[in-house]
């Protein structure tokens, strides 16, 4: 209540000495710091500044301050879903759309407790143009399914990758490690397909690429093993563009992708092990679905003097 308050002191005399340009002028955002303390105390202060400003029907203040909630903690459902609610009050309906398609691949029960509301509204507001558009043409979005990436999502992966390359371009791998993270975090709230169909596209995979270079040149080389190896799972012949390589980088990556194939081949071996016990022992193939389920499995009778096998499916 307190921090409510003192941000109410600090609006009224802007609002006093020029009323006008108080309103014009665009709410300033503080940049990321290295400070995760500090970092979270601001995204809740903007928070409720949003809130405030949402209450009172003031949508282009509501969404400036979610937008920069989500500059801090880019996974945060609720402040996504009021910056979607601000874009709708100020009947920007393309870039609604866009909040309330990436809530639908969000996978959290709040998420799930949204979605029938948003389903509705995105349908409402399916062909509305955007009140400040000059020449607005309709989004036409596919079904959020499970069959592809939502063209939103693509959408935002490839302006990413653009903005990444010129990073990268001009050496910056901080910056474009960071773009990256963020962009890729914002997947985090999909569902384990959704996210494997959106790592899989063309933008997707390079942003996988793009972060392990920025990260061994960092020399994160945990990070930049953990994002080549995501790559190759994904294009097991993923190259790295020429422009970026050096010697010592493609020596990494020969050893990361070597490293790759020995698991590959270690779980290909694990799983034709299975398949001989399940062969020579009567076991029923593992459930497709949820392996917790139970199969009903009627065990073949030992023969005279032979030993009786049981097997027990664990999960290690």
């Amino acid at each position: 209540m307190r921090s409510i308050l003192r941000i109410t002191l600090l609006l009224i005399p802007l609002l006093l000495v020029a009323p006008g340009a108080a309103l014009a002028e665009k709410l300033h955002c503080p940049n990321v710091t290295d400070n995760d303390e500090k970092n979270t105390e601001t995204a809740r202060r903007y928070f409720q500044m949003g809130g405030m400003f949402l209450d009172k029907a003031d949508y282009t203040k509501a969404s400036e301050s979610f937008e920069c909630v989500l500059k801090f903690v880019p996974y945060s459902l609720t402040a996504r879903y009021k910056l979607a609610k601000a874009y709708d009050g100020m009947e920007l309906y393309s870039k609604a759309r866009e909040q309330y398609e990436l809530i639908l691949v969000y996978d959290s029960k709040d998420a799930e407790s949204l979605k029938p509301e948003i389903r509705n509204r995105l349908a409402e507001i399916k062909d509305l143009k955007d009140r400040a558009a000059t020449n607005p043409t309709p989004v036409e979005l596919p079904p959020n399914d499970e069959k592809t990436c939502p063209s939103v999502v693509q959408k935002n992966l490839q302006e990413a990758l653009a903005r990444a390359t010129k990073l990268l371009d001009v050496k910056d791998w901080s910056r474009a490690s960071k773009l990256i993270e963020e962009t890729l975090g914002k997947l985090s709230g999909a569902t384990p397909e959704q996210r494997r169909l959106c790592y899989a596209t063309e933008a997707g995979l390079n942003l996988l690429l793009f972060a392990g270079i920025a990260h061994y040149n960092l020399n994160n080389l945990e990070m930049a093993r953990e994002n080549l190896t995501a790559a190759f799972r994904i294009k097991s012949d993923v190259a790295i563009p020429q422009k970026y390589t050096s010697a010592k980088l493609l020596a990494f990556y020969q050893e990361t992708l070597n490293a790759y194939f020995e698991v590959v081949k270690a779980e290909k071996a694990r799983l034709l092990r299975i398949q001989e016990l399940e062969e020579l022992h009567g076991v029923p193939p593992e459930p497709t679905g949820n392996p917790a389920t139970p199969v009903e499995h009627t065990p073949p009778q030992a023969a005279n003097g032979k030993p009786l096998v049981l097997v027990c499916r664990v999960q290690d």
